[in-house]
């Protein structure tokens, strides 16, 4: 895989006609580095090329883009990226939805309420813009108070996280004691390519006894290096009992052994626990094994 940036015209056609074709969660699951190293660079080399061609091409990856973020709950990110969407892709009913669902979760209600009704327009059977139009509507006559909430540190971190503005998120939760502030700062430390800020930071959480969520962010900007780490892995297994929902991706060999959600009852919880158990121990023997990869 090339991922020096230097890419052809032709190699950037061929990978983003693969991209736009796979689940949002596929194209998470590549991870900060391809998205960074290939999956904007790429965009922006057909944007530069200025063929009109590409425009479907490129509009179809913003909207990609766009669900990258929208995993990662950094609702503005996501937005900027599906107006770029729009822009490629005028009257799309979809990038209409979802700008319309960001505005929505946002508070931003009668924005919300337009773009919405563009897309229902666009396309009238869409039931998921007819749900969100729904909730919209419901928002505005209850004066509701939005998802996200401008005080939200943590919102203001994933946001940053997004734009790969690493350092900021270290300032903003420097002094920060949460668990869910920790597991950021892990994210930025991995994102400036410090393996040991990951590893002292898991190093904190695993030292208390307390529930760990882990989710989308967690992951998408683990380093190759750390997922190949013993370390990091061995971290996790002092950490099992801590654990009672959240994220966890799954492997191969163990095909829907991690669930994905809450778990409401103690029998569950075990189950849960269990199945987290195994992966993590699979993990440790293969980077014991020197099986992994770095980038």
């Amino acid at each position: 895989m090339n991922l020096s940036n230097n890419y052809t015209i032709e190699e950037a056609r061929k990978y983003l006609s693969w991209a736009i074709k796979q689940n949002p969660s596929r194209l998470h699951e590549l991870g900060h580095y391809s998205y960074s190293k290939k999956l904007i660079p790429m965009i922006k080399l057909l944007e530069k090329n200025g063929n009109n061609k590409d425009n479907s091409l490129i509009g179809y990856a913003y909207y990609a883009v766009g669900d990258i973020h929208d995993f990662n709950n950094a609702p503005l990110q996501a937005m900027s990226a599906y107006k770029k969407s729009l822009s490629f892709l005028p009257n799309d009913f979809a990038t209409l939805r979802e700008i319309g669902t960001v505005l929505n979760e946002t508070g931003q209600y009668l924005k919300a309420k337009k773009f919405l009704e563009k897309s229902l327009m666009a396309d009238p059977y869409d039931k998921y813009t007819m749900q969100e139009l729904s909730c919209c509507f419901d928002n505005i006559s209850n004066n509701k108070p939005p998802l996200y909430q401008e005080e939200d540190i943590f919102w203001q971190a994933r946001e940053r996280l997004a734009q790969s503005k690493f350092g900021d998120v270290l300032s903003l939760l420097n002094k920060n004691k949460e668990i869910e502030a920790a597991q950021y700062r892990a994210c930025a430390y991995s994102g400036l390519d410090n393996c040991d800020g990951v590893l002292s930071e898991w190093e904190s959480i695993g030292s208390r006894n307390e529930n760990i969520r882990l989710w989308y962010p967690d992951w998408y900007f683990l380093k190759h290096t750390v997922w190949n780490s013993s370390s990091f892995w061995q971290i996790l297994l002092k950490s099992v009992n801590n654990f009672k929902e959240g994220y966890w991706p799954l492997h191969d060999s163990l095909n829907d052994a991690i669930p994905f959600g809450k778990m409401y009852n103690k029998s569950n919880i075990n189950k849960f626990q269990k199945n987290i158990k195994l992966f993590i121990c699979y993990h440790i023997a293969r980077t014991e094994e020197n099986l992994g990869t770095s980038q």
